[in-house]
């Protein structure tokens, strides 16, 4: 698929640009931050839904209620259908960050600590950036090359000695989970541009919505509800990591990526430290094993420096 060809024939993508001035970037910069804030919990509830549910049945039950909640946005607002050319990377958008994503991240999730994953998805970051670059031609300076990598290169150092995705299961699903969400953000993004944060996210969870009912059925036959039921905590998480995380989220965070990829996606690099906050927040009887150590708020900490230094290159 070449955006260059879908943005060609569609007269919507090719009238819209990037904002790239500096109060459209600053405009961005407050739903960045909410929206990471908000994907802050995604990690910790994940672990906490897969001490009842399994990997499958998490990520395809959330993609299913904020389908449904995305179908019922549209017909309230009655929001025309998006053209042709774009209905592929509604597609593609939908199962990266619908299913691909939550469904790796819960298989890491299940022999790693919600810290440790929370802070290898600082790559996430990185990882946009270059596509947004090199899919999608953006231009950023050498200087923000340099702090971005420098962000990423503090992650390396203190989660490296400690090997937190020694376990050979964790490390090619953790790479999958960067991989379905970088290509995510990007395409997301860029979809947004014609189509807007808001519309870009419903159309993509409504176009899956069938594979979702069908992926959550599955998962359910496989998977028996427990004798005693299940847990508030656990169904609460679920319904979260629904209409939060995989939905309401990205009205805000698909509407800051619009305003310039590359650089908008450092933000997230802040979202460990907000992840470290909430889980040091939790009871350890609600996430055991999932204790934090001075050295990730070290990162947490470092990475903000980094982030603030990333935002201030032009693009």
């Amino acid at each position: 698929m070449n955006p260059t060809l879908i943005a060609s024939s569609s007269p919507q993508v090719t009238s819209t640009a990037v904002t790239t001035a500096p109060a459209g970037l600053r405009s961005a910069l407050v739903p960045a931050l909410f929206a990471v804030a908000l994907f802050a919990a995604t990690a910790p509830l994940t672990q906490l839904a897969l001490t009842q549910l399994s990997p499958m049945l998490v990520s395809a039950a959330r993609a299913l209620l904020a389908g449904i909640g995305a179908l019922i946005c549209i017909r309230l607002n009655r929001w025309p259908l998006p053209p042709k050319p774009l209905w592929l990377p509604l597609l593609l958008t939908g199962v990266m960050v619908g299913f691909g994503f939550p469904w790796l991240l819960a298989i890491s999730l299940q022999s790693h600590s919600a810290a440790e994953t929370g802070l290898w998805l600082a790559g996430l970051p990185l990882l946009t950036s270059i596509l947004a670059v090199v899919v999608f031609g953006e231009r950023v300076q050498k200087r923000f090359w340099f702090w971005a990598s420098l962000s990423f290169g503090l992650l390396l150092w203190v989660i490296a000695p400690a090997d937190p995705l020694s376990d050979n299961a964790a490390v090619p699903a953790m790479i999958g989970t960067l991989v379905c969400g970088g290509v995510g953000y990007t395409l997301g993004a860029w979809l947004s541009r014609s189509l807007g944060g808001w519309q870009t996210i419903c159309w993509a969870l409504v176009v899956i919505l069938p594979f979702s009912a069908l992926s959550t059925g599955i998962a359910i036959g496989q998977q028996p509800a427990p004798a005693d039921g299940y847990q508030w905590s656990v169904l609460l998480s679920v319904v979260y990591l629904a209409l939060i995380s995989q939905w309401w989220g990205f009205r805000f965070w698909y509407g800051a990526l619009s305003r310039g990829t590359a650089r908008m996606a450092q933000v997230q690099i802040l979202q460990p430290l907000f992840t470290l906050i909430l889980v040091a927040m939790l009871p350890d009887s609600l996430l055991p094993g999932s204790a934090t150590t001075p050295g990730l708020w070290l990162l947490a900490v470092l990475t903000m420096l980094t982030v603030a230094m990333t935002l201030r290159t032009r693009q």
